[in-house]
C-alpha cells in the first residue's frame, strides 16, 4: 500500500484536513512500539482504531508497518495489522472513510454497537482517537473485561483539555477484579504530538 496522500511525515506533527489529530513520523513509531510485542511478533495481532473517521491516521500506520521488514527475527512488529471501525453510512451519503482499504475497515449500525470483530482472538489492542462519546469508550473497555477477550493494551490519544472527562472511562473492572491501569501518558512532541496533545496508555 502506498503512502496515503504521498504525506512526506516527519517528527514534528503536521495538521491535516482529514485528520484532527497532529500526525507525524515519531507518532506512528512511538504506537508500532507500544503494540508490537517480542513474543507475539510470530502470529498476527490487530489493533482496532474505533472511530478512524476517514482512516487517515490508520492508513499511515498501515503503510508504515507494511513497509517495514515482516522478518520475526529483526522486527517485533511483524504480524501487527491496523483496522478501523466506523459508523456505516445509509442512504447516498459518502462513507466517512477515504483511506483505509475496504478489508481493513470495520463498520457498526450506531455508536451504541460495539464491533463484533473484538471477539476474534487475533485483536490485542484497541486505539481511540478524538472520541466523541466517553461512554462509548467505557462500553468497550467493560465488554473486554467482562467477556476476558485478548485485548490488553488500549491507547487513548487526544487534546489534553479532554483528559479529565475521558479518564473515567478506563476504571471499568470486572467482577474478577480484571482491570486496565493507566501504563504511561505521553504529551505533545514526547508522542509525536501537538502541544496541546496527549497519548494515554492502558494496560492489563
Amino acid at each position: 500500500m502506498m503512502n496515503p496522500l504521498a504525506l512526506d511525515l516527519k517528527e514534528e506533527p503536521i495538521r491535516h484536513a482529514d485528520c484532527c489529530l497532529g500526525l507525524s513520523s515519531k507518532l506512528l513509531d512511538v504506537l508500532t512500539a507500544i503494540f508490537s510485542d517480542d513474543e507475539l511478533a510470530s502470529r498476527p495481532r490487530t489493533v482496532l482504531s474505533i472511530g478512524s473517521g476517514t482512516g487517515l491516521l490508520e492508513a499511515l500506520w498501515l503503510s508504515q508497518l507494511e513497509s517495514q521488514p515482516q522478518d520475526q527475527g529483526q522486527n517485533a512488529s511483524a504480524g501487527l495489522l491496523v483496522e478501523g471501525v466506523e459508523v456505516h453510512q445509509l442512504g447516498s451519503r459518502a462513507p466517512a472513510n477515504k483511506y483505509l482499504p475496504e478489508q481493513a475497515i470495520n463498520t457498526v449500525r450506531g455508536t451504541w454497537e460495539l464491533s463484533s470483530r473484538l471477539q476474534d482472538p487475533d485483536v490485542s489492542g484497541l486505539l481511540f482517537t478524538y472520541p466523541r462519546q466517553p461512554a462509548l469508550v467505557a462500553r468497550y473497555i467493560q465488554s473486554v473485561l467482562e467477556t476476558k477477550l485478548s485485548i490488553n493494551v488500549v491507547v487513548w490519544l487526544g487534546p489534553l483539555a479532554d483528559w479529565d472527562e475521558i479518564e473515567p472511562s478506563f476504571r471499568a473492572s470486572s467482577k474478577n477484579g480484571d482491570e486496565f491501569k493507566l501504563d504511561k501518558i505521553k504529551k505533545g512532541a514526547d508522542a509525536g504530538l501537538g502541544e496541546y496533545e496527549m497519548m494515554a496508555v492502558f494496560a492489563r
